[in-house]
């Protein structure tokens, strides 16, 4: 049976990296291996086996048209952050913003990620610069309320929480405090 389902891996692979050369469209090539390196990687990544899951994970972004290349390139981003690759993880949260800079809830936490990067990294101007990004980046209007919720549950199935309040906004990863901007 393993063997079975290793020449599938390697097959869907195949037709896959052949569409993307080949330059070809191959829609139920491509859909049919996205969600099957989709489910693989959700299921790596609920037991745990992270480099399995970003190994998947990474497939699909060789898709040129996945519907999963925007969890896919969030959970590259969040791959290296979790490994602790700065240099890797800065520049894949940039990747990711630059795609999809305005889908709420993933565009706010990859810019949470970008600002703890950046004051990790002791860099002022690029703390500033995501500072500004994510207090703008929601034009809450907290009429009637206290605060305003974001939640997320990432790739690698982390809960990302965004508490945002008249003064500050709270990030937690897992319930954990992650990072507090003040404005």
């Amino acid at each position: 049976m393993n063997f079975l389902k290793d020449v599938r891996i390697r097959v869907i692979g195949f037709l896959g990296m052949v569409a993307v050369l080949g330059g070809v469209a191959h829609a139920p090539v491509e859909a049919a291996s996205g969600s099957y390196l989709y489910s693989k990687a959700a299921e790596a990544a609920k037991a745990g086996r992270r480099d399995a899951a970003y190994a998947y994970y990474n497939s699909i972004l060789r898709l040129p048209h996945s519907k999963y290349h925007k969890t896919a390139l969030f959970a590259k981003a969040e791959y290296f952050s979790l490994s602790g690759d700065t240099l890797s993880a800065k520049s894949a949260w940039q990747a990711f913003l630059e795609q999809y800079p305005n889908d709420v809830p993933e565009s706010l936490f990859a810019m949470v990620n970008g600002y703890h990067i950046a004051r990790k990294g002791k860099n002022l101007a690029d703390v500033e610069a995501m500072k500004q990004r994510i207090v703008q980046s929601q034009q809450l209007s907290l009429i009637f309320r206290k605060s305003k919720d974001f939640h997320f549950t990432s790739p690698f199935f982390r809960h990302y929480r965004a508490v945002y309040s008249i003064d500050k906004i709270e990030f937690m990863i897992d319930d954990i405090p992650f990072e507090t901007i003040l404005y």
